[in-house]
């Protein structure tokens, strides 16, 4: 019985990746954190509003939709060494390295978790190590978020390390402004 719901939850978890291409890393956190059975994933639609390199989640982990947390799934450039403020000498896609990563947020828009999954610059690995990445839990836009005071600068990662901190400042900004003009448009039409 155990084999069949694993194998169930594994099946519509694979439908809803393909569905809505959550990556293979963020779709085993859901699991983890929310029942495999009992849980949904819906795409936030930014209408516009949002310019993002990944996507907003809303994840019920319920079938009542009464636990609820959001997540970012996104790609990150970074400069090369050089590449970004050498004049335009290197320029294109030449001049990017990137790194894909996600952010799990609580229902009241906090960082519960971050993980970067595919790393694909050729220096700053070290932001990938949990305990490094352990110190954007609890940011909710309120409280400053700078590198070498709040969070801590890695020496041979300094590209990746500003990079990943403005990113998770960007898209927690993004996501408030979402779901503030999501709840506004829902009382407007409520109102008419």
């Amino acid at each position: 019985m155990k084999l069949l719901l694993l194998f169930g939850s594994l099946l519509l978890l694979s439908v809803a990746q393909a569905q809505l291409n959550v990556p293979d890393a963020l779709a085993r956190e859901i699991n983890s954190i929310c029942r495999p059975s009992e849980y949904s994933i819906t795409e936030l639609s930014a209408g516009g509003q949002v310019d993002t390199q990944g996507s907003f989640l809303l994840i019920a982990c319920n079938v009542h939709n009464q636990e609820k947390r959001f997540a970012y799934s996104g790609r990150v450039n970074s400069c090369r060494a050089g590449g970004c403020s050498s004049g335009g000498a290197v320029g294109g896609a030449d001049a990017f390295e990137y790194f894909d990563y996600y952010i799990i947020f609580d229902a009241s828009i906090q960082v519960l978790h971050v993980k970067v999954f595919n790393y694909q610059a050729s220096h700053g690995q070290e932001i990938t190590a949990r305990g490094w990445l352990k110190q954007f839990r609890g940011y909710d836009g309120s409280r400053l978020m700078e590198v070498g005071k709040q969070i801590d600068a890695i020496s041979g990662a300094t590209i990746s390390v500003n990079a990943i901190t403005d990113d998770i400042k960007l898209r927690t900004k993004q996501l408030k402004a979402l779901l503030l003009d999501q709840a506004m448009s829902k009382s407007a039409s409520l109102a008419h």
